[in-house]
Formats: structure tokens, sequence, C-alpha cells
């Protein structure tokens, strides 16, 4: 069985949401300091380039 290596999924683009409405602090904490939202899922690529959810 293969191994693949599994991290913490997450999404940046136009479709992505700026942050929460009067929350800062939660804002901060779903976004990286680049701007890439947090999802909260864990996943990896498989050997044909999907993303497959694991967690």
């Amino acid at each position: 069985e293969q191994q693949y290596e599994h991290g913490e999924i997450q999404a940046q683009g136009p479709n992505v949401f700026d942050g929460y409405l009067n929350l800062p602090e939660k804002t901060a904490e779903a976004f990286t300091e680049d701007g890439w939202f947090r999802t909260g899922d864990l996943g990896f690529f498989d050997s044909a380039g999907c993303l497959r959810l694991s967690g």
C-alpha cells in the first residue's frame, strides 16, 4: 500500500471569504499570515493528483 504525506488543507482565491464580520481575532486564527484560509481538514494528493480528505 502506497503511503502519502497528509497535511492541513488550505484554500485561497476569489471564492474564499475575507474573514468573520467584526471578529478580527477569529479571522486571524482562520488565516495564515500569507492569506490562506485554514479549512480545518486534513488531506493528501493521491497518485492521480486528486485531493483526498482524510480527517
